[in-house]
């Protein structure tokens, strides 16, 4: 949260894409060496029990902790935020006297329902890949699913920058949000792993896409004192649906499908399909108040 409103007190509406799609590059470097050296320091299982495989992201955060102390310092903050919170929105005692607090209610339902979809079927995802009727990979296997999203989320983060996207996180929020279904349509029909890995790609597509736009779209509306409490709960729709959503919905219905004796692979893909379902919801209620940012939009470009 801190994080999150930082970024939006510091910058302007146009810088902020581009920072939080660097920042994003910089995750999927991150995700591919995690993956890589998670997988080595695996061992089994033994790298948790007896190995190092909790020391070393331990050590990495506690350095990144300390590099943000040493690096930057508060009256810098304050002079930057100084410079900066002029440009955004004006302050707001009351939440009901925040200009479009309608349309910020309604975009988080909608990332509610969008997040809670795509992110339900992670774990889910896995269990397919490896599943001994199916595509029946291994470690390397999923290591490499996972590293193709993180390539995708790298590529999508350089391509936001480009001047022929500036300003159009409305329209790539779409974007984002096609590719969660896409992915796993694709998932479930796709004759080989090695072609499954166009679904990696779209799901790395629509984790970048979606989180990107959607800050910008979010953090235009929210007034400089509003920002930590409504990007709490802005966070909270993507945190929460990594483990609420599985344990809730996808969960318990492919271990209900499984024990009335359906495959487990017809199980999994009833999740998928749950999820695109969940996801479609939260496109429905986007709709709306995709043609509020649009017209948004217009108004600004015309003044």
């Amino acid at each position: 949260m801190g994080w999150s409103a930082l970024v939006s007190d510091l910058t302007v509406d146009d810088e902020r894409s581009k920072l939080m799609a660097m920042l994003s590059f910089i995750g999927g470097i991150g995700g591919i060496f995690g993956a890589l050296s998670g997988g080595f320091l695996f061992l089994d299982g033994e790298g948790f029990i007896n190995g190092i495989l909790f020391y070393i992201p331990a050590a990495v955060m506690i350095a990144s902790g300390l590099l943000v102390m040493l690096t930057i310092k508060q009256h810098e903050l304050e002079t930057v935020f100084k410079n900066t919170v002029d440009l955004n929105h004006v302050n707001t005692e009351n939440f009901k006297d925040i200009p479009n607090r309608k349309w910020i209610l309604a975009f988080l339902v909608a990332l509610v329902f969008i997040n809670f979809g795509r992110n339900s079927v992670i774990l889910i995802t896995q269990l397919y890949l490896a599943e001994d009727s199916g595509y029946n990979v291994g470690g390397e296997g999923l290591a490499l699913f996972r590293n193709v999203a993180s390539i995708a989320v790298m590529l999508w983060s350089l391509l936001i920058n480009m001047n022929s996207l500036k300003g159009r996180d409305n329209e790539l929020f779409i974007v984002g949000t096609i590719c969660v279904p896409l992915a796993y349509v694709w998932l479930m029909f796709s004759p080989t792993f090695e072609l499954s890995l166009i679904s990696a790609f779209l799901i790395g597509s629509s984790q970048i896409i979606i989180e990107v736009s959607s800050y910008a779209l979010i953090s235009k509306m929210i007034p400089p004192n509003w920002r930590g409490r409504l990007f709490s709960l802005y966070n909270a729709t993507f945190m929460l649906s990594f483990g609420i959503a599985g344990t809730l919905i996808t969960g318990p219905l492919s271990d209900i499908l499984i024990t009335q004796g359906y495959s487990n692979l017809f199980a999994y893909r009833m999740a998928f399909i749950a999820a695109m379902m969940i996801v479609l919801v939260g496109f429905v209620i986007f709709i709306p108040i995709y043609r509020f940012f649009k017209t948004e939009t217009l108004e600004s470009n015309q003044d």
